[in-house]
Parts: C-alpha cells; sequence; structure tokens
C-alpha cells in the first residue's frame, strides 16, 4: 500500500469518528432535552394533584389559604407578632400586617380574634390553631381577621389538634 492509501484510511476514519461523536452529542442533548420537558410536566401535575384530592376529600369548608390575617403584638414583648405570623404562614393562612396592637383596648388573657361579619365563617378555623382567644365582632366591611396576641399567649395550638374540622 502506497502512502497516500494511509492517509486515505486514516482520513476515513477520523471522519467517520468525526460522525459518530456528532451524532452521540445530538442525541445526548435530545435526551436531556426531553428529560427537562418531563421534570417540569411532572412537577406541574404533581403540584395540580394535591389540591384537587385536598378540596374533594376534606371536610372543611374552609381552609387556611382562605384566611387572611393580620397579626398585632398587645404584649411588649418583641418579636412575637413576627413568630406568630411566621408559624401561621407555615400552616397555610395568609398573613398582611404584622405590627403592635394601636388599637387602644388592654388585650387580656392570651389575645383577641377580631373580626366583621364577613369574616364570621373563617374565624373558627382559625380559633383552632390560636387556641383560647376572646372573640370581638366589630364593624369593619371586609373578611381580614385580626389576632392580637396578649400577655398570657403561649404558643398555637398543635397542627395535628387544629386541622381537625
Amino acid at each position: 500500500m502506497a502512502r497516500g492509501d494511509y492517509e486515505e484510511a486514516d482520513r476515513g476514519r477520523s471522519q467517520g469518528r468525526r460522525t459518530f461523536v456528532t451524532v452521540l452529542v445530538v442525541l445526548l442533548l435530545l435526551f436531556f432535552a426531553f428529560w427537562y420537558a418531563m421534570s417540569y410536566i411532572r412537577a406541574d401535575e404533581a403540584r395540580r394533584e394535591p389540591r384537587a384530592s385536598a378540596s374533594t376529600s376534606s371536610a372543611c369548608p374552609v381552609q387556611p389559604e382562605d384566611v387572611v390575617v393580620n397579626v398585632y403584638n398587645g404584649t411588649g414583648r418583641d418579636g412575637l407578632a413576627a413568630s406568630v405570623a411566621r408559624d401561621l404562614r407555615k400552616r397555610g393562612f395568609e398573613v398582611r400586617t404584622i405590627d403592635n396592637w394601636r388599637g387602644g383596648q388592654r388585650v387580656d388573657g392570651a389575645g383577641q380574634i377580631r373580626y366583621g361579619k364577613r369574616g364570621a365563617p373563617k374565624v373558627a378555623l382559625l380559633a383552632k390553631h390560636t387556641g383560647s382567644m376572646k372573640k370581638v365582632v366589630d364593624k369593619r366591611r371586609y373578611s381580614i381577621i385580626d389576632v392580637v396576641i396578649g400577655k398570657d399567649f403561649a404558643d398555637l395550638q398543635p397542627v395535628s389538634r387544629a386541622r381537625r374540622c
């Protein structure tokens, strides 16, 4: 075989390797693109599934996600409203305002749950989480509920007890 024949054979093998590597890279890219797309589809299905099952199997007419709450600290303990608000958010409640109580009235006992007529259906659920707070109906026209923490407040009720309808 002449020297030109070897170069020709090397060139053919080299071109074959390049073709193989190119096809392999394209196949890997297609595989990972498909895998990435499927992960989004599965995540979307998983996100939708619990909501559907929770709403059909739950006997509770109101869920924590339906309740909007303002949390106020009626004590001298720093950070108490923020701590309670964080715990309520973990349980699914929507917390709008966190502040010190400026209502003028003294807050005795564990605290108060202040609400208007539109918030009345949601108070029972919130009361299961907050415990023995006094319920106070006021003249507000919106459904947001105020939780005013009193000096005797210790902690929210255990989740296992609060979740029962």
